[in-house]
């Protein structure tokens, strides 16, 4: 496909111009300040952990806040300008987060191995556990609060993620001098 230019036109912008554009712009991912992007990631990463906590509250999984306390944002670098943030439950202390990937996934039926000592040999429960040798001590069922807090919030946090850095880089450009219309 052939397309006609108009050669007499004059270009919106000249080379003097797009060049001192470019050389500008270059510079503006170097002004960004890391304390607000990282608030921005933190604010991002507050929006899942209020819904998981919810989540807890909503589907019975806790009645004492231990387990709700612990879930929260962990804070981790690798480098030094590379913030590495997860949400989750924290099992360090003082939070008490380490069975949550109990109440999240649940687990199978567990047995425990029962000797004999204390027990009289014509009892009932003596002869069951005679007989199989083990005793069920239950299942957990699952209660998810992660996923569903991931999965339901998703796309208010890229939108959110989305705006504010928007403002953070058209806040930038604006220190560098330039205006938008």
């Amino acid at each position: 496909m052939r397309r006609d230019y108009n050669t007499d036109s004059q270009p919106a912008i000249d080379a003097r111009q797009f060049k001192l554009l470019t050389d500008n712009l270059q510079n503006v991912a170097g002004k960004i300040e890391q304390k607000k992007f990282n608030a921005i990631l933190e604010g991002g990463c507050e929006i899942f952990a209020t819904a998981a906590q919810l989540n807890l509250y909503n589907n019975g999984s806790v009645m004492m806040g231990g387990l709700v306390d612990s879930v929260g944002i962990i804070r981790r670098r690798k480098g030094r300008w590379n913030p590495y943030l997860m949400v989750g439950p924290r099992y360090y202390k003082p939070h008490r987060g380490s069975w949550a990937h109990i109440v999240e996934y649940g687990s199978q039926e567990r047995f425990s191995h029962v000797g004999l000592r204390g027990m009289r040999l014509q009892s009932r429960l003596v002869k069951e556990r005679l007989s199989s040798g083990k005793v069920s001590r239950g299942a957990v069922k699952p209660k998810p609060f992660m996923k569903p807090a991931f999965n339901d919030k998703k796309v208010e946090v890229m939108n959110f993620l989305r705006n504010k850095v928007a403002e953070l880089l058209e806040e930038t450009i604006r220190k560098q001098g330039f205006d938008f219309k």
